[in-house]
């Protein structure tokens, strides 16, 4: 009786899509690449997959892995300072799922001073987006971007005209550069209008 030993076959976890990233909102800091097959440990201590260097950042402070449907999750292991997830608190030991674009506050729970300022990293490349942001705009055609340069070159331009006339109080120029602006603007419409 039983199940041949060939058809015992444990299902294999879809794999998650590499090589997802977490991005510092921080320049100074590198890129990070997340171990697309395995758990990465997030926190100060050495050895951390993440290590990071705020002294507000808990040494063992929260972990990201891969859930069996190929997406990603974070969770705060009881770190002392918390984790935010685009600004909302993390429950501790709360799996959360990320997406493209999801901005981790580790230790934004606490008060920040000179020493002990949180870390943020956004996290990219994970291969999905968050289902409750609309999508993305389509992008411009060749004739929308020659539009739109054209709009805020004009923009610009008279902005800087406006702005000579304000500081030398010459509200006659002002009220002129008001109406060329206009003028400009339908002009650039006309064209672009077909």
């Amino acid at each position: 009786g039983g199940v041949p030993l060939a058809r015992r076959i444990t299902p294999t976890r879809a794999a998650c899509q590499p090589p997802p990233q977490l991005k510092p909102l921080d320049l100074a800091r590198n890129i990070h690449l997340l171990n697309k097959s395995a758990l990465t440990t997030v926190g100060r201590a050495p050895g951390q997959g993440l290590q990071l260097q705020s002294q507000a950042v808990s040494r063992q402070h929260g972990k990201i892995g891969c859930e069996g449907d190929g997406g990603w999750y974070y969770e705060d292991v009881g770190s002392t300072g918390g984790t935010t997830l685009n600004g909302t608190p993390v429950t501790p030991w709360e799996r959360v799922p990320l997406f493209d674009g999801d901005k981790l506050g580790f230790a934004a729970a606490i008060e920040p001073d000179g020493e002990h300022l949180p870390e943020f990293w956004e996290a990219a490349n994970l291969g999905r987006a968050r289902p409750d942001l609309p999508p993305p705009p389509p992008p411009f055609s060749s004739d929308q971007k020659n539009y739109a340069t054209t709009i805020l070159g004009i923009l610009d331009e008279e902005r800087a005209r406006a702005q000579r006339a304000f500081d030398a109080r010459d509200f006659d120029q002002l009220w002129a550069t008001g109406g060329t602006l206009i003028n400009r603007l339908k002009d650039a419409s006309a064209v672009y209008a077909d």
